[in-house]
């Protein structure tokens, strides 16, 4: 609930009927005595002695509340400074922060410890040799250990099938190597 993008998609109704964006929206324009904001006619007087004169000058004041945002689009900017305490979006990263990790931990520890089928390490000349690996369809990966190949550090998550009684030929390059992602700068 913030920038430029959130602001853009609130309508005038938006606004108004949602408690929280009308309250954020007040605390922003009502105080602004420069601009031509709409002034309340209601008493708080009037509330206990003439409830219905009260009702009807609070009704009149959200109409023209509704008609300068209409008129004054740019009256919404900046309304997201006064959500930050409701917005959920950086409670959620933060959890999301937490969580990620422990996922990717997971996948690795499933992935070398209940699918794995077998191992190679290349040799001086770049070649790595898997033998007696059952027909089926598989992963060659690095399990996001990067290899060192002079100042480069790719990975590489390639699919192969093994057909029965033949020899397959897989070729890690840059061309089908995994780029590295900001979450993990080693890579």
């Amino acid at each position: 609930m913030s920038g430029e993008d959130f602001i853009r998609k609130l309508h005038p109704g938006d606004v108004m009927d949602i408690p929280e964006f009308f309250s954020a929206y007040m605390n922003r324009n009502a105080g602004d005595q420069s601009a031509d904001f709409p002034k309340s006619r209601a008493k708080a007087s009037d509330k206990i002695k003439n409830p219905a004169r009260y009702e009807k000058a609070t009704a009149e004041y959200m109409e023209m509340i509704r008609h300068y945002i209409e008129q004054h689009p740019q009256s919404v900017d900046g309304i997201d400074l006064n959500l930050s305490d409701i917005d959920p979006g950086p409670k959620w990263n933060a959890l999301l922060g937490k969580r990620t990790p422990e996922i990717h931990r997971r996948a690795l520890d499933q992935a070398q410890s209940k699918y794995l089928v077998a191992r190679a390490e290349s040799n001086l000349q770049g070649q790595g040799f898997l033998r007696d690996v059952p027909p089926g369809s598989y992963w060659i990966s690095t399990l996001d250990v990067a290899a060192d190949v002079g100042d480069a550090r790719p990975r590489w998550d390639v699919p192969v099938t093994v057909q029965p009684g033949r020899t397959e030929y897989v070729s890690l390059s840059n061309v089908n190597s995994v780029r590295s992602s900001p979450s993990h700068p080693n890579q």
